[in-house]
């Protein structure tokens, strides 16, 4: 009766608000994020999922910022092509690792070759688990016949963060006599072989910042700040009080009263209150 209940409470309010604070406060409501947190090394790849997963709803709605919970399952929903997978049709494939095992491509793309990313943060706790992702990443290699390209970002956000990875360590293994270094995204140029090694401990020493450079100049992204007590306006749900703030990350979990909508918890830099 009770999970009922919530379900329906729910379904109720998911075309009122945002997505993000729709699928937060269920997981939260069910226990679901505390209940992965107890299950200990299991629970913790389960949570980076989930994380992800909430990720994938930021972005979509920075995408979109009318569509509702509707919208995003449609987008997300997947469909297992591989079956029906014909290497005579002019398109790209794309799969996770472990879906390759047993096929070749002509090109293969191995794309977030960062640690953190692949090897993931495990593998820097976990012998076992590094060796894992080594034999991995060499089935992703092998998968190619004539061409590989191994990317790696500059910046990427993760589970709502943006971060500044180093690049894998797989990529040092490999070889600088078996790569190439193309840089298409910092300059339009070739590099040289010591300005290639220099650009790469360039980019290992830098640190994550908030900083964006637009126009040719940096800028520091402000972070809206909220007192218990104060008055804000929501788009939606009109104007509450805030009763509580969770930092969560780069950014803070609200729990606001609103006027004839009762308690909302909503994600700061997605609500887009205005203070009243």
């Amino acid at each position: 009766m009770e999970f009922t209940s919530i379900i329906e409470g729910f379904t109720k309010t998911a075309n009122e608000t945002d997505i993000y604070t729709v699928v937060s406060t269920l997981l939260e409501d069910l226990g679901y994020m505390e209940y992965l947190k107890n299950m200990g090394f299991e629970g913790q790849t389960r949570l980076e999922n989930v994380n992800e997963f909430l990720n994938n709803i930021i972005a979509f709605s920075k995408e979109n910022p009318e569509g509702k919970l509707k919208d995003f399952l449609e987008e997300i929903a997947l469909v297992t092509t591989l079956d029906d997978y014909n290497e005579n049709n002019d398109h790209v494939v794309l799969m996770t690792v472990h879906a390759s095992k047993g096929l070749e491509f002509d090109t293969v793309f191995l794309i977030g070759m960062e640690e953190g990313v692949f090897p993931g943060k495990q593998a820097d706790f976990d012998n076992d688990e590094l060796e894992e992702e080594r034999r991995l990443c060499y089935v992703g290699v092998t998968r190619a016949r004539k061409k590989l390209f191994l990317s790696n970002a500059n910046t990427r956000m993760i589970f709502g963060q943006t971060n500044r990875n180093k690049i894998s360590r797989f990529i040092d293994e490999i070889g600088e006599e078996n790569l190439e270094l193309v840089d298409k995204c910092l300059a339009k140029r070739t590099f040289t072989e010591t300005e290639a090694k220099r650009y790469e401990r360039s980019i290992q020493g830098k640190t994550t910042s908030s900083k964006s450079t637009v126009g040719g100049k940096t800028a520091q992204k402000e972070k809206v700040l909220y007192e218990i007590g104060e008055t804000v306006q929501h788009k939606i749900f009109g104007q509450g009080t805030l009763k509580a703030s969770q930092a969560m990350g780069n950014d803070s979990l609200l729990t606001i009263e609103f006027e004839g909508h009762g308690l909302k918890k909503i994600m700061a830099n997605f609500a887009n209150l205005k203070k009243v």
